[in-house]
């Protein structure tokens, strides 16, 4: 397997140290999900760490720096995740992984993360007919979004979804979770890369202020 394109349902448990906001030492396992030669997302955090800042990485024995990219609040226990980039991908810790699978958790991540309050120029196109709408989000984050719509597709409808982040595009697979006709959908985004994931995160960040 290529570790540079990425490994999605694949988890494995690392140990991560460094320093959260308050300057308090931050020591702890947690699962790395999305791996790739190049980062991961990280789930399970329980000290809130700052965009920019350094941690280690170890696993089984192999330790890598790396950066954080993005850190989102994904629970009302205040638990975080948080996308990290190695700074040197020569250095994975996980390159080895795959040749034990027994090792990998297969359960897949069904935590929420923190949806942004924000009207996203968004087109749907369902995948069965190819029809297409569009509409703005009610409100987005890097899992999924819930849109306005008359006339939504049935729960478990599959949607190609394009949405405008400024002047830049983001195109993502999804899946319709919820449905109510007349109000709008929930929609699930599925495989969305780690380079997505990071420019979803920082167009919604820069957009906070706009948050009711």
């Amino acid at each position: 397997m290529n570790l540079g394109e990425y490994t999605k349902g694949l988890s494995i448990s690392v140990m991560l140290s460094g320093t959260d906001v308050y300057g308090t030492k931050c020591e702890q396992s947690v699962t790395a999900h999305d791996l790739s030669q190049q980062g991961a997302r990280l789930d399970g955090i329980y000290q809130t760490l700052a965009p920019g800042s350094r941690v280690t990485l170890q696993y089984k024995g192999a330790i890598a720096a790396a950066q954080i990219v993005w850190v989102v609040v994904s629970g009302g226990d205040g638990v975080c995740q948080a996308g990290i980039r190695l700074v040197d991908p020569r250095k994975c810790p996980w390159k080895n992984a795959f040749a034990d699978p027994d090792d990998m958790l297969r359960l897949p991540d069904r935590r929420k993360t923190e949806r942004y309050k924000l009207s996203v120029g968004v087109q749907l196109s369902d995948e069965a007919d190819g029809l297409a709408m569009q509409t703005s989000t009610v409100d987005v984050g890097i899992g999924g979004c819930y849109v306005e719509t008359l006339f939504p597709q049935p729960v478990g409808a599959r949607m190609k979804v394009l949405l405008w982040l400024g002047p830049a595009k983001l195109l993502a697979n999804g899946v319709v979770r919820a449905s109510c006709p007349g109000v709008g959908m929930g929609i699930e985004f599925l495989d969305l890369s780690w380079e997505d994931t990071e420019r979803l995160y920082r167009f919604l960040e820069a957009n906070r202020s706009q948050l009711g």
